[in-house]
């Protein structure tokens, strides 16, 4: 999720991943910008539930 917050694609995650000491300063002194949680923030919305009430029990 951090790549697509920052805009990157899937490639640039498992760059994160196995070299992350070369892709995570490319991350933080490059151009790419925060954009959101999921890269998208409509998607990000869409998954998220307003309903969802912690004082209400679940129910089955």
């Amino acid at each position: 999720m951090v790549s697509k917050s920052f805009g990157k694609d899937e490639g640039f995650t498992v760059g994160l991943t196995l070299l992350g000491i070369v892709f995570w300063p490319i991350l933080g002194f490059g151009d790419a910008r925060y954009i959101g949680p999921y890269g998208d923030p409509a998607a990000f919305k869409a998954a998220q539930n307003p309903q969802f009430d912690f004082d209400k029990p679940a129910t089955a």
